[in-house]
């Protein structure tokens, strides 16, 4: 089965802080989507996560550049 996203590899990580007492859901972009601007990636996630069966417990959705640590923060949304 073929690769579809990596910790390591995938452009975009996404952070969704829950309600205390739940887990934090992470999830990186799609290896094959990362070619695309950045603002395009994120609105597929965040649509994505939008159909999630958990999204009533998040509270802040977090978007950081998985291949550039030093770079601060791309956005941050609070539900």
């Amino acid at each position: 089965m073929a690769t579809i996203w990596c910790k390591e590899k995938s452009k975009i990580k996404m952070m969704a802080l829950t309600k205390r007492g739940f887990e934090n859901i992470i999830w990186f972009s799609i290896l094959s989507h990362d070619h695309k601007p950045e603002a395009e990636i994120i609105a597929g996630m965040k649509r994505r996560l939008e159909d999630y069966k958990d999204i009533g417990l998040v509270q802040v959705i977090r978007f950081y550049d998985n291949l550039n640590r030093d770079r601060p923060m791309i956005i941050e949304i609070k539900k």
